[in-house]
């Protein structure tokens, strides 16, 4: 299991070994998440950080409803598909998550209605180009309360 989740983050997501280092430092208890769970954390904010991305629906607790209402990221070849037609910004959405990941391990750990709640918050802010500039700056800007 904790092979898979360090695959998972090495392979996948791309991320460096000494990433994977940093991140089960910080926030151990990634190891323990389920695949699913960390899979549609890492899913929705490849959609939330992809440029001009808006939030499909309102409940990605629903696993079978996200499959089935969002573009994923196809892990096996290595082919971003966000319903976006530009590859550099599909790129780009993988690189602001690996620089998310690794600065704020814990999100991973947030509930994704949170997470959601979060992103949709900033965006609100900032816009869509400005937060994902934001997060590619400051990871940790998802890790503050709302309240």
């Amino acid at each position: 299991r904790i092979k898979q989740r360090i695959g998972y983050l090495r392979f996948q997501l791309n991320l460096k070994a000494n990433d994977i280092r940093r991140i089960i430092y910080q926030s151990p208890q990634i190891l323990s998440l389920s695949q699913d769970n960390i899979e549609t954390k890492v899913q929705f904010l490849l959609e939330a950080v992809a440029a001009g991305a808006t939030l499909v629906y309102d409940d990605y607790g629903d696993n079978d409803n996200y499959e089935n209402n969002v573009d994923h990221y196809d892990y096996r070849n290595g082919n971003p598909e966000f319903g976006i037609d530009d590859e550099d910004a599909s790129c780009d959405s993988l690189k602001i998550v690996q620089t998310l990941i690794a600065g704020l391990p814990s999100v991973l750990n947030l509930n994704i209605q949170t997470l959601k709640d979060k992103v949709e918050y900033l965006r609100e802010r900032l816009g869509q180009e400005e937060l994902s500039r934001a997060l590619l700056r400051c990871p940790a800007l998802l890790g503050y309360s709302l309240e």
